[in-house]
């Protein structure tokens, strides 16, 4: 049988095809055909690698990631992190009804953590047992006279007793100072920590009273490190698990809390959420490609090749930047939703031209020179406008369209190349039979009449929100304020905490909130630098200002230095003779009149005999006791001892002549270099003459941001008491005096000196290797060098983007005599993302257009589609300004990265509307077919952005819902304002003429 040579109806069309699009198209249709086979094998192949590649990632929540290396608040962080190593500190709470049990079970877990290979060091109990021995070097210059003046009119009361018994040979005035000496002296323990504020802490981290305490561990790794956290807080909770918390007390709690666990465990947490979001979106793809397709065959090959590209996305994301950002962690599902419209807008035009008879080459062929030219065209825009991100210095966006980009490149490569070929193979072992084509369109065509008006109404309504989003634009606000967009969670667990005990109250809720750390070359560096922060930490705000100098009595007490609890400042209460509210001036607190000098010397400036003081010179008059005292006081400092004091009459007639004014009369109590002492304490100001020079190189303001910002500061030198060469000679003349006195005082006087005697033996002053180790290993570098950084913590919310930027201005950048200091913060990071956006943000945008306007010029070559893309893509934008206004949603570095995603999505959309309006000049066919295809291009990119929602994380959240918003407004744009607009182009004679009906499914053989 010969074969006819006539063509038949359909090989017209067929050949009509074939010669559709480039020479590229039908020569990569031909190599589909040919090589389907290779094709497959090839993606097999690197579907294996990229699954390796991909396994390896991870995600990393730091905001430190959103930044590049070189911001200042990155490089202060990574140096911060080299000298110092990790910051983050590991609480175990231990919760119980008895103290002595919570005691119990510390001390035991402590004793299990020494040595610890993951730990640099762990705390339980700071024995304050050297701050008690040395408290008289930690008390004030003021109150070791105090204690001076007690002891003499102690010893001389003892002395008078033990020569006169209880005749009084004293005045009013001295009597009464004198019989002060019935009391006890304020040397005893419980004294001394009341007096210098070591009662005020426990040696523990505890609070209610003991029925909550906490060790206190810092592990050496860095709690980025998701193996390593998970590996210690595993060791951790089976060594509390081996000590058995019920054999102390049957209702004992024991919890880990901390910033280290808490990161490991959103690490944990987060992963776990992208994992069941990226589920839920593949589960919603199946079902809706399952659905719109009617095959089980449509599924495999729209998603297979997919999970590929986003597979060989996250293995290129691991090649290149090691983790992912917290912005680009969903990245998978994202590509999911993204890469499908291509497989699906490819498919289904295969499936339309099948419908219409044709064999599968010519259906191919056809589809790649009509569908897959807009899909390239399409997929291109949508491409560059994510390449438009990654000229950002905001992380958040550059890594999300570096990944992104090259995620559409694999997923443009699938839909056009890999699936065609999977297209092939499978229709080779089993041919596809696609529904038949609709033929009559008589009572649609009347439907869609009838639906004009009301298309032409959503159409104005949709200007008039467009013009409503245009002119409102600006309303639209930042959110500034980073705790809302984090974990709700979260956030309620904090809201909570405050009606509850929880670790921050005994650890000290100043200590566990994010500290700011200065990093210095050398201890004189670091001194300067603490007396900085020191005396701006004390001083008021207008006070820095004004560099107002202030009483040095304002200094921190050494409880606040071993453990700061409040950070908030208040008003000193006001000096003697001040003004209610005031802080005196140095020329305030000194005395106007200085009293006159006695005679005084170390111990031996007067004889408890009295038949010695009768013969004594009477020096009654002032003058002459003093010229007398100077020079016994010469005497006395080279050494010689005359065992008589020569400042007072003992004749008790002649007191009651002496004038009230004068000063003391019991010998030693007005020594002139203890007077001098008292003088020059009292006239002492902060801050000293050398930081104040240092600070007057900031300005006025800047000095009153860093006052009021400034909650708790500390180094090792906050440890080490100030003035010890005074003090000293202070505790060397009360040792003297009471050594020399002794024998002569009362055996319960001397019972009592014995308990506290040791304090008085303090002859050389502390240095830093003289601290306790507990206190040194707080300030030990990654080297072994002590004390070469200063730790500052700073009022209000550090995720507050204007507190932290007023922080940031405050305190980025410290002066020294040694040079500027730049000055590390995670907090830091803040302030310089939202300054990243705020340059980024409207360059991305700007490129994102021209992206989109360039690819539409270069795909249809005219004016129209560049017209037809702007409005769908403008209209979109504008909507979802005034959705986001109507329902008070506001912009974040999370959701603004969706705005160049709408764009591409938004050009996509309109190219297909219109590539399939320009080739059949119809709108009915294209909105049933091509307007299909593009509703569900639209739910499954959908579904992807909806992955998201699953996570616990409001500002990923917000980032779904603007996507979701935006992407339904873009497919309103396309199936309803565009329509609209092209109908009003036909109604001008302007558009395409209706092309001829496709040839009836009789016309050509099944497929081949």
């Amino acid at each position: 049988m010969s074969r006819s040579t006539a063509p038949r109806p359909a090989d017209a069309a067929t050949e009509l095809a074939a010669t559709r699009g480039t020479p590229r198209t039908r020569w990569l249709a031909a190599l589909i055909e040919r090589r389907a086979g290779l094709i497959a094998l090839l993606t097999l192949a690197f579907a294996v690698l990229a699954g390796l590649g991909a396994s390896q990632l991870r995600i990393d929540q730091r905001l430190r990631k959103l930044l590049p290396d070189h911001f200042p608040s990155v490089a202060g962080m990574d140096r911060a992190a080299e000298r110092l190593g990790n910051q983050s500190d590991i609480y175990v709470s231990i919760a119980s009804p008895s103290r002595e049990a919570n005691i119990a079970f510390g001390e035991a877990l402590a004793a299990e953590l020494v040595d610890h290979p993951d730990l640099r060091w762990s705390l339980f109990r700071r024995d304050f047992e050297f701050f008690e021995r040395h408290a008289l070097l930690y008390a004030d210059i003021e109150d070791l006279l105090d204690l001076r003046r007690r002891v003499i009119e102690r010893i001389h009361e003892e002395t008078r007793k033990a020569a006169y018994g209880d005749m009084s040979l004293l005045g009013d005035d001295e009597g009464d100072a004198a019989k002060e000496g019935d009391d006890p002296l304020g040397l005893d323990e419980q004294e001394i920590r009341r007096r210098y504020g070591l009662d005020q802490r426990s040696e523990y981290f505890d609070a209610d009273e003991g029925r909550y305490m906490v060790l206190k561990a810092r592990p050496v790794g860095d709690s980025s490190d998701v193996e390593f956290s998970r590996r210690l807080q595993a060791d951790l909770q089976a060594r509390i698990d081996a000590l058995d918390a019920s054999r102390f007390h049957p209702e004992m709690e024991i919890a880990l809390h901390g910033s280290f666990v808490q990161h490991s465990t959103r690490v944990k947490r987060l992963q776990g959420e992208v994992i069941g979001g990226t589920a839920a979106a593949i589960a919603a793809l199946l079902l809706s490609i399952a659905v719109f397709f009617r095959s089980a065959r449509a599924v495999l090959l729209v998603l297979g090749p997919l999970l590929v590209a986003g597979v060989g996305a996250l293995a290129f994301a691991w090649l290149v930047y090691d983790v992912l950002n917290l912005v680009s962690a969903f990245i998978f599902a994202v590509l999911l939703g993204l890469g499908i419209d291509f497989g699906i807008h490819v498919l289904a035009r295969y499936r339309d031209e099948r419908a219409r008879g044709h064999r599968r080459p010519t259906a191919l062929a056809i589809t790649l020179a009509t569908t897959g030219r807009s899909t390239l065209a399409g997929g291109a825009g949508t491409g560059l406008a994510f390449s438009a991100l990654t000229i950002a210095d905001f992380q958040g966006f550059a890594q999300f369209g570096v990944v992104a980009t090259f995620g559409l490149v694999l997923s443009l490569v699938a839909a056009l190349v890999v699936m065609p070929a999977l297209l092939v193979l499978s229709e080779r072992v089993r041919p596809w039979a696609p529904p038949r084509a609709t033929r009559g369109h008589g009572g649609r065509a009347g439907r869609g009449r009838r639906l004009i008006p009301v298309v032409g109404l959503l159409a104005l309504a949709g200007v008039a929100a467009a013009a409503y989003g245009a002119v409102h634009a600006r309303d639209l606000q930042f959110e500034v304020d980073f705790r809302a967009l984090g974990p709700k969670a979260e956030e309620d667990a904090e809201r909570a905490a405050e009606h509850q005990v929880t670790y921050r109250d005994a650890i000290g809720k100043a200590l566990t909130v994010a500290p700011a750390i200065v990093l210095t070359d050398s201890r004189e560096q670091s001194q300067a630098v603490y007396r900085q922060l020191m005396a701006l930490r004390i001083m008021l705000p207008e006070e820095a200002a004004a560099l107002t100098p202030i009483p040095a009595s304002r200094e921190p007490s050494l409880a606040d230095v071993v453990s700061p609890q409040d950070m908030e400042k208040e008003a000193p209460p006001p000096e003697d003779g001040a003004p209610e509210g005031g802080t005196k001036t140095p020329a305030e607190t000194e005395p106007t009149t200085k009293p006159e000098p006695a005679a005084g010397a170390i111990g031996d400036d007067w004889d408890a005999d009295p038949e010695d003081w009768d013969a004594e010179a009477d020096a009654t008059e002032s003058e002459a006791g003093a010229a007398e005292g100077e020079a016994e006081g010469e005497a006395e400092s080279e050494g010689e001892d005359d065992g008589a004091s020569e400042d007072w009459d003992a004749d008790p007639d002649d007191w009651d002549d002496e004038p009230r004014d004068e000063p003391s009369r019991i010998p030693g109590v007005d020594d002139p270099r203890f007077v001098a002492l008292g003088q020059a304490e009292a006239a002492r100001t902060i801050p000293d003459p050398e930081t104040l020079a240092q600070l007057r190189a900031y300005s006025r303001q800047r000095r009153a941001d860093m006052s009021d910002r400034l909650g708790a500061v500390t180094s090792i030198d906050a440890f080490v008491p100030t003035a010890q060469a005074a003090k000293l000679e202070i505790i060397a003349d009360i040792r003297a005096r009471i050594d020399d006195k002794r024998d002569a005082m009362s055996k319960d006087t001397q019972a009592e000196i014995d308990t506290w005697y040791d304090r008085l033996t303090l002859t050389e002053p502390i240095a830093v290797d003289d601290l306790p180790t507990w206190v040194q290993q707080q300030f030990v570098d990654a080297q072994g060098r002590v004390g070469l950084f200063v730790i500052a913590w700073t009022r209000g919310s550090k995720a507050d983007y204007e507190n932290s930027r007023r922080i940031y201005d405050a305190l980025g950048t410290l002066v020294t005599p040694q040079g500027e200091i730049q000055v590390a913060a995670e907090f830091f990071v803040l302030p310089e993302v939202f300054e990243a956006i705020e340059a980024d943000g409207p360059r991305v945008l700007l490129l994102a257009g021209v992206a989109m306007l360039l690819t539409a010029v270069l795909a249809f070559r005219g004016v129209g589609g560049p017209a037809v893309v702007a409005l769908v893509v403008g209209s979109t934008l504008l909507w979802l300004v005034a959705l986001m206004l109507a329902l008070g949603w506001k912009l974040n570095f999370f959701n603004v990265i969706v705005l160049p995603l709408l764009i591409g999505m938004a050009q996509d959309d309109a190219m297909h509307i219109y590539q399939r309006w320009r080739e059949t000049g119809e709108l009915g066919p294209v909105l049933r077919e091509t307007g299909g295809a593009v509703f569900l291009t639209t739910l499954t990119t959908v579904c992807g952005f909806a992955g998201i929602l699953f996570a616990n994380h409001r500002g990923l959240q917000s980032m779904a819902w603007s996507a979701v918003s935006g992407m339904t407004l873009a497919l309103v744009a396309a199936v309803v304002l565009l329509p609209a607009a092209l109908w009003v182009v036909q109604r001008l004679g302007r558009g395409p003429k209706p092309a001829e009906p496709a040839p009836p499914r009789d016309e050509e053989p099944g497929p081949r």
